[in-house]
């Protein structure tokens, strides 16, 4: 059984409210900069490029709230790498419960 959760247009990271974007001005800005997404604790902004595969699109929004998870509760101390890392092992879990973010 899958679980499909929508991707919210905001989420709480910490007590701090986040906007998620995606759209095709950002899915746009996104590829021509090679992004499948990004993540600002400045604006509190996560961006997804909405264009991708659904299973990417979950895993990109996972990698993103990964992010704003390290910045607010870990000061910022986590690598790229440490960031793929813990959010590619929570993908896998997740897909293996049959849940996935969907926009």
């Amino acid at each position: 059984m899958r679980h499909e959760i929508k991707i919210p247009r905001k989420i709480k990271v910490g007590g701090h409210d986040y906007r998620v974007q995606m759209g095709k001005e950002v899915s746009a800005d996104l590829q021509d900069r090679t992004y499948r997404g990004t993540h600002s604790d400045y604006r509190r902004i996560i961006k997804l490029d909405g264009s991708l595969r659904p299973q990417e699109i979950s895993s990109t929004f996972i990698h993103e709230v990964t992010h704003a998870i390290d910045v607010i509760n870990c000061n910022a101390r986590l690598s790229e790498d440490d960031i793929r890392g813990v959010a590619t092992g929570w993908h896998q879990v997740l897909e293996k419960f049959g849940v996935r973010f969907i926009k």
